[in-house]
C-alpha cells in the first residue's frame, strides 16, 4: 500500500498546467445543455389550520414517490408548488387523486406557461376536478 501511495504522490507532483491549458473549459456553441424540463403544480389544502410544511413534504413525497424526484415549495398565503422533473411523474398525482393531509383536500392547478401560481383561481379547479369525477363515477354505474 505504501507502494501505491508513493507512485500516487510522484505522478502528482510531475502533474503541471501550461499556459494555455489555464484558460478554463471552452464548450462549443451547439453544445451547451438546455435546463432540465419542470412540469408544476400550484396547490392549497382547503383547511383554516396551518399546515406543517415538512410534515406535508414527506407525507406526499412518500405516498406520490415521484421516480424522478420532485421539489415542493412554499410560495405563502397557504399556496404550494409541486415541481416535477419528469411528465409522468406529475400525471400520476393529477390522475391518482383527490389527495389530502391531515384531512385536509388539497386543490390544485397544473402551471401552464407564464401562469402566476400566486393569481391562479384554485376554486375553479376544485369545481372541475369536482364534476370530472361525477363524469367518471356515472360513467362506471353505467357499465
Amino acid at each position: 500500500m505504501a507502494t501505491s501511495s508513493t507512485n500516487l504522490e510522484d505522478l502528482y507532483s510531475r502533474l503541471s498546467l501550461e499556459e494555455e491549458e489555464d484558460e478554463g473549459v471552452i464548450i462549443p456553441e451547439g453544445e451547451v445543455t438546455k435546463q432540465q424540463n419542470t412540469y408544476v403544480l400550484v396547490g392549497q389544502f382547503l383547511t383554516e389550520k396551518n399546515i406543517n410544511f415538512n410534515a406535508m413534504k414527506n407525507v406526499l413525497a412518500s405516498s406520490w414517490r415521484p421516480k424522478e424526484g420532485m421539489e415542493i415549495h412554499d410560495l405563502g398565503g397557504h399556496r404550494y408548488s409541486f415541481v416535477f422533473y419528469h411528465i409522468l411523474d406529475m400525471q400520476k398525482v393529477l390522475d391518482g387523486g383527490p389527495w389530502t393531509f391531515e384531512q385536509s383536500l388539497l386543490v390544485y392547478h397544473k402551471l401552464e406557461g407564464k401562469e402566476d401560481p400566486h393569481l391562479v383561481n384554485l376554486h375553479k379547479s376544485v369545481r372541475s376536478e369536482f364534476n370530472d369525477r361525477q363524469k367518471l363515477d356515472s360513467t362506471d354505474q353505467d357499465c
